[in-house]
């Protein structure tokens, strides 16, 4: 299982490509359709799911387009379904966006799950925090974990939706994979469990 980083512009989200034999999963839509095209097009690969890490408006700026240009279902947690069509949970209320909403997901996520991909699995992690409905998606030996954990810092919990005594049991769970495991974060730069569990001053207390 490949993952791919798709460059992004505007609020520095990371948008991911899993690919597995000539299938593909797009994780967090927020780069440009033309960007992902071409990547799906170098990959030979096709479009098989929509995937979102949480329901934040950063990480799906391009999700009514990648829809209408693609039919392929939307999977996003049960807790966080609201987020498509409540922009206050969304946050699209944020920029002033107060009408902003989406069709429902075809496909709610639930902790365990797993999501078909060439010959491979993508597993579902429920772990809330960052929002209620934030998830983790395992794939191979890796994992992309969205805002959950980033490099040297831990997703805000400050927002709708968001319990800050539930984020560190979700990255304890984290830390409980590989520690070789890379991860790929909804921001900034990729890490490992390792590092992060050696160096994050935000999971010390883990």
């Amino acid at each position: 299982m490949k993952i791919k980083q798709i460059e992004t512009e505007g609020y520095a989200s990371n948008c991911y490509l899993i690919i597995s034999g000539d299938e593909a999963a797009i994780v967090d839509p927020s780069a440009e359709i033309s960007d992902i095209e071409l990547c799906l097009k170098n990959e030979k690969a096709k479009l098989k799911y929509i995937l979102l890490t949480h329901g934040h408006f950063d990480h799906m700026l391009s999700l009514a387009e990648l829809r209408e240009k693609f039919s392929v279902p939307l999977c996003i947690q049960r807790n966080d379904a609201v987020a498509l069509t409540d922009p206050s949970r969304s946050l699209f209320t944020m920029l002033g966006q107060n009408d902003k909403t989406f069709a429902a997901a075809e496909i709610l996520l639930e902790d365990g799950d797993t999501i078909s991909l060439g010959d491979e699995e993508i597993k579902v992690i429920h772990t809330p925090g960052h929002t209620s409905g934030s998830v983790c998606y395992i794939c191979g030996d890796d994992v992309i974990t969205g805002d959950t954990l980033f490099d040297m810092n831990i997703g805000r919990c400050d927002l709708p939706g968001s319990d800050s005594q539930a984020i560190l049991p979700s990255i304890k769970r984290l830390y409980s994979l590989c520690p070789n495991a890379c991860i790929y974060p909804g921001h900034g730069a990729a890490s490992t469990i390792e590092k992060q569990k050696k160096h994050n001053p935000y999971t010390r207390s883990i």
